[in-house]
Protein backbone atom coordinates (compact mmCIF):
# COMPACT_ATOMS: atom_id res chain seq x y z
CA UNK A 1 0.00 0.00 0.00
CA UNK A 2 2.55 2.29 0.56
CA UNK A 3 3.45 2.63 -3.04
CA UNK A 4 0.12 3.69 -4.13
CA UNK A 5 -0.37 6.24 -1.27
CA UNK A 6 3.30 7.42 -2.66
CA UNK A 7 2.33 7.58 -6.07
CA UNK A 8 -0.97 8.87 -5.42
CA UNK A 9 0.24 11.89 -3.33
CA UNK A 10 2.90 12.97 -5.79
CA UNK A 11 0.64 12.16 -9.12
CA UNK A 12 1.96 9.73 -10.62
CA UNK A 13 0.52 7.21 -13.57
CA UNK A 14 1.65 3.79 -12.74
CA UNK A 15 2.40 0.54 -14.28
CA UNK A 16 1.51 -2.24 -11.50
CA UNK A 17 2.01 -5.74 -11.58
CA UNK A 18 0.96 -7.36 -8.74
CA UNK A 19 2.40 -10.43 -6.96
CA UNK A 20 0.94 -10.61 -4.00
CA UNK A 21 -1.35 -10.11 -0.76
CA UNK A 22 -3.34 -6.54 -1.13
CA UNK A 23 -1.24 -5.80 -4.28
CA UNK A 24 -3.82 -7.04 -6.54
CA UNK A 25 -6.64 -5.52 -4.98
CA UNK A 26 -4.58 -2.36 -5.04
CA UNK A 27 -3.58 -2.64 -8.94
CA UNK A 28 -7.12 -2.80 -9.33
CA UNK A 29 -8.56 0.22 -7.27
CA UNK A 30 -5.96 2.42 -9.48
CA UNK A 31 -6.86 0.94 -12.47
CA UNK A 32 -10.40 2.16 -11.94
CA UNK A 33 -9.26 5.70 -11.21
CA UNK A 34 -8.11 5.25 -14.26
CA UNK A 35 -4.70 6.74 -13.41
CA UNK A 36 -2.85 2.63 -12.96
CA UNK A 37 -2.15 0.22 -16.14
CA UNK A 38 -2.55 -3.69 -14.44
CA UNK A 39 0.27 -5.84 -15.99
CA UNK A 40 -0.67 -9.71 -15.29
CA UNK A 41 3.10 -11.41 -14.31
CA UNK A 42 2.11 -13.84 -16.70
CA UNK A 43 2.08 -11.53 -19.23
CA UNK A 44 5.65 -9.97 -18.52
CA UNK A 45 7.38 -10.17 -21.95
CA UNK A 46 9.64 -7.34 -23.19
CA UNK A 47 6.61 -6.23 -25.96
CA UNK A 48 3.84 -6.08 -23.39
CA UNK A 49 5.70 -3.98 -21.19
CA UNK A 50 7.03 -1.62 -23.84
CA UNK A 51 3.32 -1.34 -24.63
CA UNK A 52 2.32 -0.25 -21.33
CA UNK A 53 5.03 2.50 -21.03
CA UNK A 54 4.00 3.67 -23.93
CA UNK A 55 0.12 3.89 -23.27
CA UNK A 56 0.53 5.61 -20.11
CA UNK A 57 3.04 8.03 -21.06
CA UNK A 58 0.57 8.79 -24.74
CA UNK A 59 -2.54 8.74 -23.34
CA UNK A 60 -2.72 11.71 -20.77
CA UNK A 61 -5.80 10.85 -19.08
CA UNK A 62 -3.97 8.38 -16.52
CA UNK A 63 -1.46 11.34 -15.66
CA UNK A 64 -4.20 13.59 -15.74
CA UNK A 65 -6.25 11.30 -13.10
CA UNK A 66 -3.22 10.79 -10.98
CA UNK A 67 -2.87 14.56 -10.60
CA UNK A 68 -6.53 14.56 -9.48
CA UNK A 69 -6.14 11.93 -7.07
CA UNK A 70 -3.07 13.78 -6.07
CA UNK A 71 -5.15 17.12 -5.55
CA UNK A 72 -8.04 15.52 -4.07
CA UNK A 73 -5.27 14.08 -1.35
CA UNK A 74 -3.81 17.50 -0.41
CA UNK A 75 -7.09 19.12 -0.08
CA UNK A 76 -8.18 16.72 2.30
CA UNK A 77 -10.77 17.87 4.77
CA UNK A 78 -8.42 16.86 8.26
CA UNK A 79 -5.20 15.36 7.44
CA UNK A 80 -3.96 12.57 9.41
CA UNK A 81 -1.72 14.37 11.72
CA UNK A 82 -4.88 16.93 12.71
CA UNK A 83 -6.82 14.08 13.51
CA UNK A 84 -3.97 12.47 15.98
CA UNK A 85 -3.77 15.74 17.61
CA UNK A 86 -7.39 16.18 17.94
CA UNK A 87 -7.84 12.79 19.24
CA UNK A 88 -5.32 12.96 22.17
CA UNK A 89 -6.31 16.25 23.15
CA UNK A 90 -9.71 14.38 23.31
CA UNK A 91 -8.61 11.52 25.41
CA UNK A 92 -6.80 14.45 27.47
CA UNK A 93 -10.05 16.19 28.13
CA UNK A 94 -12.13 13.75 28.45
CA UNK A 95 -9.95 10.74 30.28
CA UNK A 96 -10.81 7.27 29.35
CA UNK A 97 -14.34 7.04 28.21
CA UNK A 98 -13.85 3.89 25.99
CA UNK A 99 -15.11 5.35 22.87
CA UNK A 100 -11.44 5.12 21.53
CA UNK A 101 -10.93 1.56 23.24
CA UNK A 102 -10.96 -1.19 20.62
CA UNK A 103 -14.09 -3.97 21.95
CA UNK A 104 -11.69 -6.49 21.70
CA UNK A 105 -10.17 -5.78 25.00
CA UNK A 106 -13.13 -7.54 27.05
CA UNK A 107 -13.09 -10.77 24.63
CA UNK A 108 -11.89 -13.64 27.17
CA UNK A 109 -8.79 -15.16 26.06
CA UNK A 110 -10.25 -18.38 24.19
CA UNK A 111 -12.32 -16.33 22.21
CA UNK A 112 -9.23 -13.55 21.49
CA UNK A 113 -6.82 -16.29 20.02
CA UNK A 114 -10.14 -18.52 18.60
CA UNK A 115 -9.07 -20.99 20.81
CA UNK A 116 -12.90 -22.27 20.48
CA UNK A 117 -12.60 -22.63 16.91
CA UNK A 118 -9.36 -24.43 16.73
CA UNK A 119 -10.64 -26.96 19.48
CA UNK A 120 -13.56 -27.09 17.19
CA UNK A 121 -11.82 -28.15 14.03
CA UNK A 122 -8.63 -30.32 15.40
CA UNK A 123 -11.58 -32.63 16.81
CA UNK A 124 -13.34 -32.47 13.45
CA UNK A 125 -10.29 -33.43 12.14
CA UNK A 126 -9.31 -36.26 15.03
CA UNK A 127 -13.03 -37.63 14.04
CA UNK A 128 -12.24 -37.59 10.47
CA UNK A 129 -8.84 -39.60 10.78
CA UNK A 130 -9.94 -41.97 13.40
CA UNK A 131 -12.66 -42.87 11.32
CA UNK A 132 -10.60 -43.47 8.33
CA UNK A 133 -8.14 -45.86 9.92
CA UNK A 134 -11.20 -47.54 11.42
CA UNK A 135 -12.63 -48.06 8.00
CA UNK A 136 -9.03 -48.92 6.57
CA UNK A 137 -8.56 -51.43 9.74
CA UNK A 138 -11.97 -52.99 8.53
CA UNK A 139 -11.27 -53.33 4.53
CA UNK A 140 -7.80 -54.66 5.26
CA UNK A 141 -9.26 -57.75 7.86
CA UNK A 142 -11.74 -58.17 4.90
CA UNK A 143 -9.37 -58.63 2.18
CA UNK A 144 -7.31 -60.99 4.82
CA UNK A 145 -10.49 -62.91 5.39
CA UNK A 146 -11.11 -63.44 1.87
CA UNK A 147 -8.03 -64.51 0.97
CA UNK A 148 -7.89 -66.73 3.89
CA UNK A 149 -10.78 -68.60 2.32
CA UNK A 150 -9.17 -68.79 -1.37
CA UNK A 151 -6.40 -70.13 -0.02
CA UNK A 152 -7.95 -72.83 2.09
CA UNK A 153 -10.10 -73.47 -1.23
CA UNK A 154 -7.26 -73.96 -3.51
CA UNK A 155 -5.57 -76.34 -0.70
CA UNK A 156 -8.31 -78.67 -0.58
Amino acid sequence: MNSVMEGAAKGVPMICVPLFADQNRNSLMLHRRGMAIKLEKTQLTKQNIMDKIKEIITNKKYAKNAKLLSKMIAAKPTKAEERVVKYAEFAAQFGDTGTLQIEGRHQSFIVLYSLDIISFLVTVIALIVGVLIWGVKKALNFLKRKLLVNDRKKKN
